[in-house]
């Protein structure tokens, strides 16, 4: 008995105690496996994001070269204002004249 003495005893486990052992390792082992198969999903679903984004840069910068600029909106506008201007007189010109034959008609007896 003096070499029991020397070992601590120790207590084996029951029947009972190693299922549960194996039950919540087998849980463990299946949280794991359901952890990473959802990382991995996710970041599947980062590189679609990812490329969609680029795709929408793209598309954006692309609407931007073709988009009515400020600029391009003043110009037209300056031409209409030239155009306008250029009708107003022509207009200004045969209302002068008209009135001008008018007068002329009136002036003969």
């Amino acid at each position: 008995m003096s070499e029991e003495t020397a070992e601590p005893m120790q207590a084996r486990p029951s029947a009972l105690e190693r299922h549960a052992q194996t039950a919540l390792s087998a849980v463990v082992v299946a949280l794991v496996l359901w952890i990473g198969q959802a990382v991995s999903q996710q970041g599947q679903t980062i590189v679609r994001l990812e490329t969609q984004v680029t795709s929408l840069q793209q598309v954006i910068s692309s609407d931007n070269r073709n988009r009515y600029s400020a600029d391009r909106a003043h110009a037209e506008l300056a031409l209409r204002d030239n155009r306008l201007g250029q009708l107003e007189r022509r207009l200004d010109a045969a209302e002068a004249e008209i009135r001008s034959l008018r007068e002329e008609r009136r002036e003969r007896p």
